[in-house]
């Protein structure tokens, strides 16, 4: 179990917001930038407060990335119609952003695949 001071530490930023605490616990996104690969810490249960209680993480890269929005699955206009964006503005937006469209759309697990092993973090 990690502490939001310890993210914090670690070098975790608000993807959302730009306090941390706000963006992980009531958008359920944190990011934190690595020369090739952005790693995420993401909500996957809510409480009753509406509050996310249960995170996992994940990576992502720009080429993960690029795969993931061309899979016949994955619908690029309708996400763009969704966050009212041309495809070249919203390709140019940092991955983090992208991430949190995306899974706003489709929800966590199908950005990040399936939670096994959700743990808690500490206010």
């Amino acid at each position: 179990m990690k502490t939001l001071k310890e993210l914090k530490k670690d070098g975790f930023v608000g993807s959302v917001d730009c306090n941390v605490e706000t963006s992980l616990f009531e958008y359920g996104l944190i990011h934190k930038e690595e020369k090739d690969k952005t790693l995420f810490v993401y909500g996957v249960q809510h409480g009753l407060e509406d509050e996310y209680t249960s995170f996992d993480s994940a990576s992502y890269t720009e080429s993960d990335f690029s795969s993931l929005i061309n899979e016949s699955w994955f619908n690029l206009k309708s996400v763009l119609s969704f966050v009212g964006m041309e495809e070249a503005q919203w390709l140019a937006t940092p991955l983090y952003s992208k991430i949190f469209d995306c899974i706003t759309y489709y929800g966590s697990e199908n950005i990040f695949g399936s939670s096994y092993y959700p743990f808690e973090i500490l206010k």
